[in-house]
């Protein structure tokens, strides 16, 4: 009777139970809370780095346009016209701003 050396364990009631399952429903809302605080104040950090980068690509952007005499619409318009990877585009556009850069140059 290996049974009687064990302590029986004392039943739980219905309303014990429900108390405890609010205190646990209780406990788990609150570290939700503390979660999506944290991830709101994460969304906010990332949003700000990534306006950010996006000023520094805008003013990078500006520097071309202003040293090619050319507009965004314009950009957008070789974008559009252009049926060729990036990476090749992106070599023509360093080809040309060169070329331009060489021509101010022998202009001053």
């Amino acid at each position: 009777m290996a049974n009687e050396k064990t302590t029986p364990r004392k039943k739980e009631t219905n309303e014990e139970k429900l108390t405890r399952l609010r205190e646990m429903q209780a406990k788990a809302q609150a570290k939700q809370e503390i979660a999506e605080k944290k991830t709101a104040k994460l969304n906010e950090q990332i949003e700000a780095v990534e306006r950010e980068i996006h000023n520094k690509e805008v003013a990078k952007l500006d520097t071309v346009c202003k040293s090619l005499n050319i507009t965004y619409e314009d950009i957008c318009d070789l974008f559009n016209k252009l049926n060729m990877p990036f990476d090749e585009i992106k070599k023509i556009l360093m080809e040309y701003s060169e070329k331009s850069d060489t021509k101010a140059e022998k202009a001053s």
